[in-house]
């Protein structure tokens, strides 16, 4: 296959709406070639602004490709190519990108807001208590002369008592409200390719190897 036909075939591939965990991996496209991995080996990354030419020029050095990945987001950290990379037995990572447009974002932002109300003022009780007595007396008068007399008396006492109570005070209380702030902004939508390759004799198997 010849790379024009394969760049092409990449790049009229799945767009992403920008919601995967990792678009490198969920765009990832497997060629289908048996690579023996290392997990030791350290993968290279390379950031190019011609995707075509660097890739042309590895698959020079003896470099085949095993897999690639296509999509359209905000940018994407190229760490998360790299574990892509490793999981899949690369060694080398090409990327490009390219400007496509902006997204914009609208949001709703909820501010509590704390508000105090100072009061003051008096408390006016009013108490009225009510009691009655019954008295009973009984006894024996004497006199100076000789003699004496008994007595019985009985007596009913009511008292009742009126109390007034005045008590001012003073403090505050508070309470609180949302104030909804609504504001947008907007991020950089990029096209973003990369292709995953491996020297040639790490290749097990496979239908084809491009050159």
């Amino acid at each position: 296959m010849k790379i024009g036909h394969y760049l092409l075939g990449m790049i009229i591939g799945s767009i992403l709406c920008g919601c995967a965990t990792n678009p490198w991996k969920e765009f990832y496209n497997d060629e289908g070639l048996v690579v023996t991995k290392d997990p030791h080996i350290q993968v290279r990354i390379e950031e190019t602004s011609n995707l075509r030419d660097r890739v042309a020029y590895y698959l020079s050095q003896g470099y085949v490709v095993i897999g690639s990945s296509h999509f359209e987001s905000e940018w994407v950290p190229r760490s998360k190519a790299l574990k892509v990379a490793q999981q899949n037995g690369a060694t080398l990572v090409v990327v490009g990108h390219q400007p496509t447009g902006t997204r914009q974002h609208n949001y709703t932002l909820a501010i509590p807001q704390t508000h105090t109300i100072y009061h003051q003022g008096q408390i006016n009780s009013y108490t009225n208590t009510n009691s009655h007595t019954d008295v009973y007396a009984r006894g024996n008068i004497y006199g100076s002369r000789s003699g004496s007399a008994w007595f019985n008396a009985n007596a009913n006492v009511n008292t009742n008592t009126d109390t007034y109570t005045n008590t001012s005070y003073q403090g505050t209380s508070t309470y609180q409200t949302m104030q909804f702030v609504n504001g947008s902004y907007q991020t950089a939508i990029f096209e973003q390719l990369a292709v995953f390759m491996v020297p040639k004799e790490k290749i097990e198997q496979g239908e084809e190897i491009y050159e």
